[in-house]
């Protein structure tokens, strides 16, 4: 089965913090849409993405995950 999913990830991208973190909120999204591990993928993050985007990066994730799981 194919699961479709509608997000504003432009919008939820700005929420976070930066337009730039579009792919990111994708990311959280397409890990809630298959059902991936929320924690895994957030670890994964915090250990490759640069201090100073962190924080937007993080929330990027966490609204594009939530958005999906709703």
């Amino acid at each position: 089965d194919v699961k479709t999913v509608n997000i504003d990830a432009l919008a939820l991208s700005k929420q976070a913090g930066n337009v730039k973190s579009v792919n990111i909120v994708m990311l959280g999204a397409l890990t809630a849409a298959l059902d991936m591990d929320y924690l895994i993928m957030e670890q994964a993050l915090v250990d490759c993405v640069p201090e100073k985007f962190k924080a937007v990066n993080l929330a990027a994730l966490k609204l594009g995950y939530e958005e999906c799981a709703k």
